[in-house]
């Protein structure tokens, strides 16, 4: 796919079902001449086989958030963190790449602090890799974050810009922002490798000829030149990205009104929802958007539709299961948060209890969703009956609720049967 569209390099994310293809992968890339540009996040077996065939990309990994009391705290805290495997990738040749995902650790000046610090320490391959789609807070000042990202930049992935995320994705050339966000980097000077990507369920061939036809629309105006029609786009047109117009076998995503009790623990999510496919994410609850740290979500993994959670303030960031709910069938879903634990529930199994810790407190209040981030992107193939949310932790019944009522513990309470 890669050799019909004409990209010569690949960032490699995966998933636990494709370790066992690792090495494959790296043959095949060399058979067909493809850089092995860089790896998502880390795992031994990749390092050892990059030993193996005197490999050396990339490791891109999300900055951590620490918990800690100030800012200089907070990045002592993150190189501390992130020492150990810049020790690690520079014994094997390989520069790291802290990478925006929301939170303090994605914060343009944040990663900065936290690159700065590791290079004091000897790591002179630690870089940043940065991505728009995870930046859209920094649309108004993204010549002032590249100012400052520039001189770490291993790497700029690029997506289709509107404000507030509405929506996240998108093919670029579609996004409202994609011009002016451009020439500001052309203007700057960077002359370092940039990035696309599909991030859908859609075909991936297909999104990224649309990218880079979006791609090339754009840079023929970098210079004034008069907007050429619009390319059509295979992937995407604004039709169908009408948040009142889902797409087929897609559940309404819907966003409330935000609540400081929603952020406080204790707190127990549920929901009874079908999941019907696994090919991308499936988002259930979300509060606030991904930048703040009182941030959570519980939602299906795309590959496996393993039952998940994603807290960006709390280390680890993530609470994992490994039960795939994406299969036709209605489940009760429920997440409880504590101040120092997280457990997920499936029709009333606990499936995953994870000691946490606060990584840091930057809260950005925003709204509660369901079936959808706050700020747009991905949604939910599927349906959901109802979705609760109840102050402290709450018992969660063995056997699928038939109905859901209010008590004196609920919070909210919204059906949509």
């Amino acid at each position: 796919m890669l050799k019909r569209i004409g990209l010569q390099r690949c960032a490699y994310d995966w998933r636990a079902e494709h370790v066992p293809q690792f090495e494959d992968e790296i043959q095949q890339y060399r058979k067909h001449g493809i850089e092995f540009f860089a790896f998502w996040d880390v795992h031994d077996d990749a390092l050892r086989l990059f030993e193996k065939y005197d490999l050396h990309p990339q490791i891109w990994k999300t900055a951590p958030s620490p918990d800690a009391a100030t800012q200089a705290d907070k990045v002592s805290a993150a190189v501390r963190t992130m020492e150990p495997l810049a020790r690690r990738t520079k014994q094997l040749g390989c520069s790291l790449g802290l990478y925006n995902h929301g939170g303090w650790g994605g914060e343009p000046r944040n990663l900065v602090a936290v690159c700065q610090g590791l290079r004091d320490r000897g790591y002179d391959d630690v870089g940043i890799v940065y991505n728009w789609h995870h930046g859209h807070e920094h649309i108004d000042d993204w010549a002032e974050s590249l100012r400052i990202l520039r001189p770490y930049l291993l790497c700029l992935n690029l997506n289709g810009m509107n404000a507030n995320a509405n929506p996240k994705i998108l093919p670029l050339g579609a996004g409202q922002h994609d011009l002016s966000m451009l020439k500001t980097l052309v203007d700057s000077g960077y002359t370092g490798p940039i990035g696309i990507l599909n991030h859908t369920d859609l075909d991936a061939e297909s999104r990224l000829r649309d990218n880079l036809d979006g791609l090339q629309w754009l840079t023929k105006q970098l210079d004034g030149t008069p907007a050429a029609p619009r390319p059509q786009f295979q992937t995407y047109s604004a039709a169908t990205q009408s948040r009142t117009q889902p797409s087929a076998g897609m559940f309404a995503g819907k966003v409330f009104e935000g609540r400081p009790e929603y952020r406080q623990p204790p707190v127990t999510v549920e929901c009874v929802a079908t999941l019907t496919q696994k090919r991308t994410y499936n988002i259930l609850v979300a509060n606030d958007t991904k930048r703040s740290t009182d941030h959570w979500e519980i939602f299906s993994m795309t590959g496996n539709g393993y039952f998940t959670a994603y807290l960006p303030g709390r280390t680890p960031d993530h609470v994992r299961s490994s039960v795939d709910i994406c299969d036709g069938h209605p489940h009760h879903l429920a997440m409880s948060i504590q101040s120092d634990r997280v457990r997920l529930y499936v029709d009333g199994r606990e499936v995953a209890n994870q000691a946490i810790r606060s990584g840091g407190s930057s809260p950005v209040p925003g709204g509660l969703a369901v079936g959808r981030l706050v700020e747009g992107g991905f949604g939910c193939h599927g349906s959901i009956e109802w979705v609760r949310l109840s102050r402290g932790v709450r018992e969660i019944p063995k056997d699928l609720p038939s109905k859901v009522d209010r008590d004196q513990h609920t919070l909210a309470l919204w059906t949509f049967a």
